[in-house]
């Protein structure tokens, strides 16, 4: 899993050196503004920051707002990235026999174990924004007892719950927070029980556990207590 970073101007000038792709890059300059940030930008401040005209962006923020990789939020519209789910990296089971989600997989955000984590630790603006433009998209109402589903994953600090695609397995997801207490990311195994295998549940939590809180605090996060019980 990488984060996104803006680029160096000598890295776009090498860039533009070679196959030039102008529509590509502004639109890849924005999405890599925006999550170097945690606060939403207008787009005056994008068109600024990148150093290019309002005319420049102002199109490329409209198709990347359909596109659902960006969406406006609070009275003065401001952008800022959307938690659409996509799947950056997976690991197969060390054993001959496992189950995985597929490298670069996009998932609705009520379909999975990590988009409840991620949805779970938002603050309510974030949340209550992200299913708004969830539930435009989709055309679905929002799923009675959510919030007190999302409560309780806050309270433990994981989501563990059957999978909603295949019989049989379990996914256990564990939050990648920032500075601020929002999770940027979740660690999730779908796991699936082997005849004879000593290793369950407890087990896989509790090495996500570790691993999640590792993570957060290589990437300066905060130093959240996380166990198999609750967030502190």
């Amino acid at each position: 899993m990488t984060a996104l970073r803006p680029p160096t101007t000598r890295q776009a000038r090498t860039r533009r050196t070679r196959y030039a792709a102008p529509a590509l890059e502004k639109g890849l300059d924005i999405l890599e503004l925006l999550a170097s940030i945690s606060e939403a930008l207008s787009h005056r401040e994008i068109a600024g920051r990148l150093g290019r005209t309002v005319n420049e962006v102002f199109r490329m923020l409209v198709c990347l707002e359909e596109r659902g990789y960006i969406s406006r939020t609070g009275s003065d519209e401001r952008y800022q990235l959307t938690l659409r789910l996509l799947v950056v990296t997976q690991v197969d089971a060390p054993r001959n026999m496992g189950f995985s989600v597929r490298l670069g997989a996009n998932i609705d955000l009520l379909n999975t174990a990590s988009g409840h984590v991620i949805l779970a630790f938002q603050s309510d603006q974030v949340r209550a924004h992200t299913l708004h433009v969830w539930r435009r998209r989709s055309r679905k109402p929002v799923p009675a007892g959510l919030a007190r589903h999302l409560a309780e994953i806050r309270w433990r600090g994981y989501e563990e719950l059957a999978s909603y695609q295949v019989h049989g397995v379990v996914n256990i997801s564990y939050p990648i927070f920032n500075q601020h207490r929002e999770a940027i990311a979740a660690m999730a195994v779908p796991f699936l029980a082997h005849i004879g295998d000593s290793v369950g549940p407890p087990q896989v939590k509790e090495a996500l556990c570790a691993a999640s809180r590792a993570l957060s605090a290589a990437i300066g996060g905060n130093r959240l207590k996380l166990t198999s019980g609750a967030v502190e």
